[in-house]
C-alpha cells in the first residue's frame, strides 16, 4: 500500500484539533482541511498539520499538530511528499529555499483570485 507523508500550513491565528470537527464552529477551509488530514491519517499516511494558532504539539494517531518551526532546518529534516497551504500562499514562498526539490507545494484556497492573501501570483517569478 502506498503510504505519503504530507504536510498542511495554516497561518491562520486558529487552533482546532480533529474532536473540534464535531463541537466547534471552524471556517470553511479550516474545517475541510482538517477532515481530509483526519481522513488521510485514518487511512495510514502520516499526516504533519502546522498550525499558527497552535502553540504545542499533539498526535492524533498518524496526525500531529505542531506550532511553525522556529528553525529552518525543520524543513531539511523532513521527508514531506507534500506541503498543501491552506488560503496562505506567504508561508510556501518563506520555506522554498529549504524544502527539498522533490516535495510538491500545493496551494488549497477558497479566496477569489484577488484576494489579498493570492497577491504575490501576480508576480512574474511567483
Amino acid at each position: 500500500m502506498l503510504r505519503f507523508n504530507l504536510c498542511f500550513i495554516d497561518a491562520s491565528e486558529l487552533h482546532y484539533i480533529p474532536s473540534n470537527l464535531y463541537n466547534k464552529p471552524l471556517p470553511t477551509a479550516q474545517r475541510n482541511a482538517l477532515y481530509l488530514a483526519t481522513a488521510l491519517s485514518a487511512r495510514q499516511h502520516q499526516v504533519t498539520f502546522i498550525q499558527e494558532g497552535c502553540l504545542q504539539p499533539s498526535e492524533y494517531g498518524n496526525l500531529s499538530i505542531v506550532p511553525f518551526p522556529t528553525s529552518t532546518d525543520y524543513w531539511q529534516n523532513q521527508q514531506f511528499d507534500a506541503i498543501l497551504l491552506i488560503n496562505h500562499l506567504e508561508p510556501g514562498l518563506s520555506l522554498l529555499p529549504y524544502k527539498p526539490q522533490t516535495t510538491a507545494l500545493l496551494l488549497w484556497t477558497l479566496h477569489p483570485p484577488k484576494h489579498i492573501g493570492l497577491l504575490p501570483f501576480t508576480q512574474k517569478e511567483v
